[in-house]
């Protein structure tokens, strides 16, 4: 077993949102005790393991509204009941890879966690959801997460690994080399994105008619 460290990129808008009809758009979800270690991109290597990892995946035309970011890990050490030692988690969309596009840094709080399993240290493996609203375009993208402001500093977040997806994943050890692929190892890391996506631009159109004729009716 190998654990990385992983970071994320810090962008803005990623906020509370609901979704009636939202889909499962990108699932990896987690089926291992495995996983590697992620700090925070923001922390530039200054947190225990200063290494950061990244994973692929990609957004089908026109593309994805995300209002719900799921994902899988566990502390290090096990010896904090829910993650108390943890302040906050820092989620990131990349586009090109190495180029905040969306993301924040979110307090503990901010949240479901929820206890799945145990891990081979006899400790918790935890699901996060986060609600979000926002929008990736067709594409490539990379997710990065990572924990900040861990106390003590000899622990760390590990992102949970999965079977699922390319078998590919981005590490960067804050060397000044930014983000490479992992050639010594194959996984995957667990996660899922949940939404609907984005209206092709001839849908949108029509709805834009509809809604002007509704508006002619009335004022007649």
């Amino acid at each position: 077993m190998k654990f990385i460290k992983t970071s994320l990129l810090v962008a803005a808008s990623i906020g509370v949102a609901a979704s009636a009809s939202a889909n499962i758009l990108y699932s990896q979800t987690t089926n291992s005790l495995n996983g590697y270690f992620s700090d925070a991109l923001s922390t530039n290597g200054s947190q225990f393991y200063e290494q950061t990892v990244a994973d692929d995946f990609t957004v089908g035309a026109p593309g994805w509204n995300v209002t719900k970011i799921r994902f899988w890990g566990f502390s290090e050490n096990f010896i904090f009941p829910d993650l108390q030692n943890f302040s906050d988690l820092e989620v990131n969309f990349m586009n090109p890879l190495g180029s905040t596009v969306v993301g924040a840094i979110v307090p503990l709080s901010g949240f479901t966690i929820t206890p799945i399993g145990t891990s081979v240290a006899g400790g918790p493996e935890y699901m996060f959801e986060l609600a979000s609203n926002f929008n990736l375009a067709a594409g490539t993208w990379y997710l990065n997460i990572g924990s900040i402001n861990i106390s003590p500093g000899d622990d760390a977040w590990v992102w949970s690994t999965s079977s699922q997806g390319d078998g590919q994943i981005f590490t960067n050890f804050f060397d000044g080399n930014g983000f490479n692929p992992d050639t010594a190892n194959q996984p995957n890391l667990a996660f899922e994105l949940e939404g609907t996506a984005v209206p092709e631009p001839a849908t949108m159109a029509a709805i834009g008619l509809g809604v002007a004729a509704m508006l002619r009716r009335r004022r007649k």
